[in-house]
C-alpha cells in the first residue's frame, strides 16, 4: 500500500475526557487502525496502515491529544509493548482478547479443576 490515509470523525464532537479503545484489523493488503471513544460509542480517529506498530498507536494518541482530547485510560488488545508505551495511563487488555488467549490455551473440555474454573470465569 503506497498511500497511508488518516481520517478523524470528531469534528462534530466536543473533546471530553474519554476511555480510548484502540485496535487494528487486517484485510488482504492493508490494515485499519481504529481509535474509539467508549464515552461516545463512536470511532473518533482511524488510519490505514501497512503494519500495526507501537509508533502508530503513539502517534494516534498524540494526534488526539493535540486536538484537545483527554485520554483517561486505554483499552487495547495487549500487543507486546503497548502497556510499556502508555505506562503513564491506566491501560487494560480488552475482555475479547483475554478470552481469546484463554480459549487458545485451554481445551474445549478441560479436565483440571483450575482450568475448568478459568474457563468458567472467562465465559462470564
Amino acid at each position: 500500500m503506497d498511500k497511508i490515509s488518516i481520517k478523524d470523525s470528531f469534528s462534530t464532537l466536543n473533546p471530553v475526557p474519554i476511555v480510548l479503545i484502540i485496535d487494528t484489523t487486517y484485510f488482504r493488503n492493508f490494515a485499519l487502525m481504529v481509535f474509539r471513544s467508549a464515552y461516545h460509542k463512536r470511532n473518533i480517529y482511524w488510519k490505514f496502515v501497512n503494519y500495526e506498530t507501537i509508533t502508530e498507536y503513539i502517534d494516534g494518541v498524540n494526534y488526539l491529544k493535540q486536538k484537545g482530547w483527554t485520554i483517561l485510560a486505554i483499552v487495547c488488545d495487549g500487543r507486546k509493548g503497548l502497556f510499556k508505551a502508555f505506562n503513564n495511563l491506566p491501560i487494560q487488555m480488552c475482555h475479547y482478547h483475554q478470552s481469546a488467549i484463554i480459549k487458545r490455551k485451554l481445551t474445549s473440555n478441560p479436565k483440571l479443576e483450575a482450568a475448568k474454573e478459568l474457563k468458567q470465569i472467562s465465559n462470564k
